[in-house]
């Protein structure tokens, strides 16, 4: 069986440099398709040395939804039954969701129920499950954890979480500001579990390679992340053919 990344032994970054395959998410645009149980089987034992785990919405089998979120996971339960048998074959440390959207009028107080099917949904894995934090768009209905404020509400909440510092340039760019203190207290809380990068332009999630030029502003952050948590790259990657020429 073979994979994308097989191609990409020496996948490189401008800013960061070579990159680690040491972990790898397998998220909702990745090419393998579904991810049957005998897949994830193999994958675990061809690639023993890589530590393999599901993000977001990943198509399993069945048809691809986009309300497998911790708002509206619960209502999933055979994707969730089916998560907790691929999240088992591969050996998966870790399971980090996006938090979905507040409806126009709800309460503050919804965000429990957030947190509840986070919480519940980790004690069905038994892993720990996060949520990652999202950033503003256009649209009459906001991402949970999409400002500062909400960024402390996930730092004081009772739930994993994962920091994407892409998201955050976004959240500054929106804002006007960086909440440093802040920032740094969530990639060095425990319940940091990922941290997410890649390069944008402050308008939106482009998962755009690093810029060599115009180095980001939250790079001397990468220092105060946690041990425990992993860092995964989210660029669209370049690898280095056998001549050291790279390519897209």
């Amino acid at each position: 069986m073979a994979y994308a990344f097989d191609r990409r032994a020496h996948a490189v970054d401008p800013w960061f440099g070579s990159l680690s395959f040491d972990h790898i998410q397998i998220c909702p645009q990745n090419c393998l398709g579904e991810l049957t149980v005998d897949r994830a089987l193999q994958m675990a034992a061809d690639y023993p040395d890589t530590r393999f785990r599901l993000h977001a919405n990943v198509r399993l089998s069945g048809k691809h939804s986009l309300r497998r979120d911790a708002n509206r996971i619960h209502l999933d339960q055979a994707y969730i039954d089916e998560m907790q048998q691929v999240t088992r074959a591969l050996g998966a440390p870790a399971y980090v969701l996006h938090p979905g959207r507040r409806a126009k009028g709800e309460p503050e107080r919804a965000i429990q129920r957030v947190f509840r099917n986070t919480l519940d949904l980790e004690q069905r894995l038994g892993i720990p499950v996060g949520i990652e934090g999202q950033y503003p768009v256009t649209s009459p209905q906001q991402h949970w954890f999409h400002d500062w404020e909400g960024y402390r509400a996930l730092l004081e909440g009772p739930c994993h979480f994962a920091i994407d510092l892409s998201h955050l340039n976004i959240v500054a760019s929106k804002t006007g500001r960086w909440d440093w203190a802040l920032l740094r207290d969530l990639v060095q809380s425990p319940r940091c579990i990922e941290v997410h990068v890649s390069d944008n332009d402050g308008t939106r999630d482009q998962h755009s390679p690093m810029d060599t030029a115009a180095p980001p502003a939250w790079g001397s952050v990468l220092s105060s992340v946690q041990p425990g948590a992993a860092i995964f790259y989210e660029g669209v990657m370049r690898t280095l053919e056998p001549t050291g020429e790279v390519i897209a």
